[in-house]
């Protein structure tokens, strides 16, 4: 290869989501050293024509402004509601592709890597989830294809609930160069779906190599919000059924309260970790509904939109974390602050959590107790503990950075047909 590298990172989501914004910033952190002449394209999953698409990366274009987005892969914005996201499966399930400028983008890449996170999966034998998950495959279709080299970077993976589901999914983890999976629980899934040991491994969630950002927003959101004294934060996000919901911010109200009572904390900030950019994402409304019950207490709710960075740095400022949405554990953890997980789907907190030898401050949303977590918290505020973690965290980023260079830029672990 002469020249810069060409590096198409596909399945790119919004800067709304916190997690998802922080996972693309972590890549490009974790390759630039290797490759800091390198051309990165990002393929966004929104297709131009859509309202989220022009503030997709607003964050991530303004610290790096050389990086290209390309619209959703084979985009057209489907019809809106239930017949319209049916045509819009059945056509991903039915149809070939269409083929646009983010298809020839990737099948001129010298890599293209599937940014972290847990998208590949279905939970029911329905047109609607396999075409999801196809339109999740498509842009390593395409890589595969061309003979480009793709790498699934910080996966997790599953349910696969039936067999249309594990044969589309199956030859494309096959013949990646490397499936980089971030728990233990994805790895026996890939194993199972045939991906071969030499190109299979386990590493941490690729958000743990964010670095925290003290920004004068930081500095405005804790003035404004009274954080200049030792804070909790909870994240939290609707769950399930509105009576689910209601019950679970009904604990975690009880959990702020048992916090404050046993004083471990002299305010609690609640933050809205994601703001979108769909109704299920935006946390604000969530957030809302939890200090409404929290009404006289020392609480503050935070909603301004802060980076990943900006985030880690605020989080960083905290006794401890109590997190719904996972990232917000990570980011409270790479600040080096102490954190308790609350897993809502599939196998990312418990596993990641057992990989740092802490699935014992984990508890899952369903049936989710105050009673039952708050024995668990005084640990979180200790110097030791705190110090304790700041080790394991140090260790795993380590181990992050290590694994990522040697998986993408070391001898290649394993090919694609052409």
């Amino acid at each position: 290869m002469s020249g810069p590298m060409n590096i198409v990172l596909v399945n790119a989501w919004h800067d709304d989501n916190k997690g998802d914004g922080g996972i693309i910033e972590a890549t490009l952190l974790l390759l630039q050293p290797h490759v800091p002449d390198a051309r990165f394209t990002i393929v966004s999953k929104f297709p131009a024509d859509h309202p989220a698409f022009a503030r997709a990366h607003r964050h991530l274009l303004a610290r790096h402004p050389d990086v290209r987005v390309l619209p959703l892969v084979s985009g057209l914005r489907p019809p809106a509601g239930r017949v319209g996201r049916m045509s819009e499966a059945l056509r991903w399930t039915l149809l070939p592709p269409r083929r646009g400028e983010a298809e020839r983008a990737i099948a001129g890449a010298d890599l293209v890597i599937s940014v972290g996170g847990h998208y590949l999966y279905n939970r029911r034998a329905d047109p609607r989830d396999w075409g999801r998950l196809k339109r999740h495959l498509h842009p390593l279709r395409v890589a595969r294809a061309a003979g480009v080299p793709y790498v699934l970077l910080a996966q997790s993976l599953g349910p696969f609930t039936d067999a249309t589901s594990r044969r589309f999914a199956s030859p494309v983890l096959r013949d990646a160069r490397a499936v980089i999976l971030r728990e233990a629980r994805s790895d026996t899934l890939a194993a199972e779906l045939g991906v071969p040991d030499r190109t299979r491994a386990v590493l941490p969630d690729v958000a743990f190599a964010l670095r925290a950002e003290h920004t004068p927003a930081v500095e405005a959101v804790v003035a404004r919000h009274g954080l200049d004294r030792p804070f909790w934060v909870f994240t939290v996000r609707g769950w399930g059924t509105e009576a689910e919901s209601a019950s679970f911010l009904d604990q975690m109200a009880e959990t702020v309260r048992g916090v404050l009572r046993q004083g471990l904390a002299e305010r609690v900030a609640l933050v809205a970790h994601c703001n979108g950019p769909t109704p299920a994402e935006d946390d604000r409304v969530a957030t809302r509904q939890l200090a409404e019950r929290l009404a006289g207490e020392s609480i503050a709710v935070v909603d301004e939109d802060l980076t990943p960075g900006e985030l880690v740095s605020l989080y960083g400022r905290a006794v401890a974390m109590v997190g719904t949405r996972f990232h917000s554990v990570i980011f409270a953890l790479a600040g080096g602050t102490p954190a308790f997980a609350v897993a809502y789907f599939g196998p990312k907190a418990q596993g990641i959590m057992e990989m740092l030898g802490m699935s014992d401050l984990c508890a899952d949303t369903k049936g989710f107790r105050a009673a039952d977590v708050l024995p668990r918290l005084p640990r979180l505020a200790e110097p030791a503990y705190r110090a304790e973690v700041a080790r394991k965290v140090g260790a795993l980023q380590d181990e992050l950075r290590l694994g990522v260079a040697e998986r993408l830029f070391g001898p290649p672990a394993g090919g694609v047909r052409g």
